[in-house]
């Protein structure tokens, strides 16, 4: 393998490192781009994770997200390979880098929740898939644990079970987590048109304090939060928010 040959393991393993931070920098860097707040992002000892609240986003945009992680890849492994004829005296350091790169963008393409490529088939699938496409992987990181037991293979251990948890984990993840963890009696009131999609308001919820919407152009009607996560759950977040005003479904 091509970290052998610069030295070992570790090489390999921090360019690696820096190629699954590329990944989700990726991913954050797009989702920013479609107006969704990510989380910050945890490096975890086999590679790194974000968790990016777009569930409620349209099926095209969360599939650009999460193909955003290997396009970064992708693009950085390019650049990189343009230092094989600008300084090919460091060739196989050039070599060990390209390789990282390719290794999480194509691992997360493969078809396994929660890897990228499993949630673009949920996304695409729809709600209803997830349970399948969970209990399929499930299954898989099994037989990948029970592999590494009977090989005492102890890296291929750990991560069949951190995949297992984190499977399990993030398909309970909901996209309303801007909606809770709020500082008790702090309110923070934002100004709001009533041609304005539910996803527009969303982006201007306020991550630590309790958000009241102030409708300037409609009475100065006001709604609070809990109310906006109670529409995007039922309905579409490209709903504009006179549909809801005509209904009078503004209760506070």
């Amino acid at each position: 393998m091509a970290f052998a040959i610069v030295g070992g393991f570790w090489p390999f393993a921090a360019a690696l490192l820096f190629a699954v931070i590329v990944h989700e920098v990726s991913h954050i860097i797009a989702a920013r781009a479609y107006g969704i707040r990510a989380g910050g992002m945890r490096i975890l000892p086999f590679g790194a994770a974000v968790t990016i609240d777009a569930d409620f986003l349209p099926p095209r945009d969360r599939v650009m997200i999460l193909l955003a992680g290997s396009l970064g890849n992708a693009v950085v492994g390019l650049l990189i390979s343009g230092m094989l004829w600008l300084a090919p005296a460091a060739f196989m350091l050039w070599e060990v880098m390209i390789t990282a790169m390719a290794v999480p963008a194509i691992l997360n393409l493969l078809p396994i929740y929660p890897l990228d490529g499993g949630k673009i088939i949920t996304t695409l699938l729809g709600p209803k898939s997830v349970r399948p496409m969970l209990w399929m992987s499930t299954a898989f990181f099994a037989v990948l644990l029970v592999i590494g037991v009977v090989l005492v293979n102890f890296p291929l251990v750990i991560v069949s079970v951190m995949l297992l948890t984190c499977a399990h984990t993030e398909s309970s993840i909901k996209f309303t987590s801007l909606f809770r963890k709020k500082r008790p009696g702090a309110v923070w009131e934002v100004a709001v048109s009533g041609e304005m999609t539910l996803l527009d308001i969303y982006k201007r919820v306020h991550p630590h304090r309790h958000t009241k919407f102030v409708v300037t152009d409609r009475g100065h009607q006001s709604f609070y939060e809990n109310t906006l996560e109670q529409w995007i759950t039922e309905k579409t977040c490209l709903a504009q928010l006179d549909d809801f005003l005509q209904q009078g479904r503004i209760r506070e």
